[in-house]
């Protein structure tokens, strides 16, 4: 099948973009075409620019035929919606303009494109946090969560999820894109590939697709104002409605605290297990006093890197709180 990778970009001719176009050439698994959605606030002519002069030569040595398409600054959604029209291949391959990927990355995403798959998509990598999750999910009614799957580095075989983020390959045909998003595009990858799934197509995660996400401080497509987030997040929030999705909700308590602390706690878990059932994780810094409890634990690492953190002390100064420690406990989380 032949592959057309599109990459919608803005702000980044002197930062990640010639990288992207880069990774793209070298793919073991050749693309056909090159589409590239310029909606950068200043334009130029990109053939006359170093090095992508020389790279659009590489391109034509390789095959691939190129195009820049320019933009008027209604973002990355109206550029995926423009190369659903523009492109023939019969498989898009979408990458964000500061993203990586590995030689191998495509045809590793090819290898699972069965006529029941609608989108694949590998793990995107931030350079310097790979660490696996115990937390992450890819589930729809986890997106709260905060932790996608693909953020995290893992192996196996490729696995069915909800959703997908940033960077994968899908069949052309049906616009699932939004048409009611602000131009920073917030959660349009989400609703794209879950209305994927919900055509009756499989949506798979292929973990040995490797993709690094360089996360350039400058420029991106999705440049805009903080009121353009929360209107896109009330879209996704009607549309959860719509579809019948009721997100999960996640409790993580954090205990970065002594031995005696643990043991403390430990009396009052019964109870929070009664209450939260299977969405409750606790990250600990001694694991070995929950053992015969059937609950997800994980590092305390683990848990600030998911922006989760309680102070049971903390709390009782503020609250000026004259019980014991359990007596705390209590009062926070039951």
């Amino acid at each position: 099948m032949n592959v057309t990778a599109v990459v919608c970009t803005h702000n980044r001719y002197d930062t990640t973009l010639a990288l992207c176009l880069q990774a793209i050439a070298m793919q073991t698994y050749p693309v056909k075409a090159l589409w590239i959605y310029d909606d950068s606030d200043k334009k130029i002519d990109l053939r006359e620019k170093e090095p992508y002069k020389q790279l659009f030569i590489l391109l034509q040595q390789k095959g691939i035929a190129w195009e820049v398409v320019y933009g008027n600054g209604q973002g990355q959604v109206r550029g995926h919606k423009l190369s659903l029209k523009e492109c023939k291949t019969d498989i898009i391959w979408r990458l964000d303009d500061d993203t990586l990927p590995e030689p191998g990355c495509l045809e590793s995403l090819m290898e699972v494109m069965d006529e029941d798959v609608g989108a694949a998509g590998g793990l995107v990598l931030d350079v310097a946090h790979q660490s696996p999750s115990k937390m992450a999910s890819s589930r729809i009614d986890d997106i709260y969560l905060g932790l996608n799957q693909q953020w995290f580095r893992h192996s196996g075989e490729p696995y069915e999820v909800d959703h997908l983020y940033s960077t994968f390959v899908y069949k052309r045909g049906e616009d699932y894109y939004p048409s009611n998003l602000s131009r920073v595009g917030h959660r349009e990858e989400t609703i794209f590939t879950y209305r994927i799934k919900k055509s009756g197509k499989r949506v798979l995660v292929v973990p040995k697709a490797i993709t690094w996400h360089l996360k350039a401080n400058s420029g991106g497509i999705r440049d805009g104002q903080q009121a353009m987030w929360q209107q896109d997040e009330a879209v996704f929030s009607e549309l959860m409605k719509d579809w019948g999705v009721t997100p999960r909700e996640h409790k993580v308590i954090t205990l970065d605290n002594g031995l005696g602390d643990h043991y403390a706690f430990k009396t009052i878990l019964p109870r929070l297990i009664d209450k939260f059932a299977d969405n409750l994780t606790l990250a600990c810094c001694y694991p070995d006093v929950f053992r015969d409890f059937d609950i997800n634990i994980i590092s305390i690492g683990e848990a600030y890197g998911g922006g989760h953190r309680d102070g049971v002390y903390k709390w009782m100064v503020e609250n000026n709180h004259k019980g014991n420690l359990v007596e705390a406990y209590e009062k926070i989380y039951c």
